[in-house]
């Protein structure tokens, strides 16, 4: 069964925020998403095409939707500090 597809809008902290919404590159990301519901080891494929980064897992899929060209290679998938779900982590 696939989980349902996840569309990310990122706010900038409250003393820079601008009229919502405000969708945001990775680049400008200060800190990891955390897919609560996705365990690292669960994870068996991370791929980014035309703005959708697929994170496919034992139990199905879920999709993050970003602005920008990016490659797969720009997402990490790490445990999150609960040890409960995983941090995507982005680099250039």
């Amino acid at each position: 069964m696939a989980n349902p597809a996840v569309s990310v809008v990122l706010l900038p902290p409250p003393s820079t925020r601008v009229p919502l919404p405000v969708i945001m590159p990775p680049s400008m990301l200060p800190l990891p998403i955390d897919l609560t519901n996705v365990l690292s080891t669960s994870i068996s494929g991370l791929h980014y095409a035309s703005g959708a980064l697929t994170v496919t897992t034992t139990n199905g899929t879920d999709v993050l939707h970003f602005t920008g060209s990016y490659s797969t290679s720009n997402f990490t998938p790490l445990t999150d500090s609960s040890g409960n779900g995983t941090d995507i982590v982005f680099h250039a």
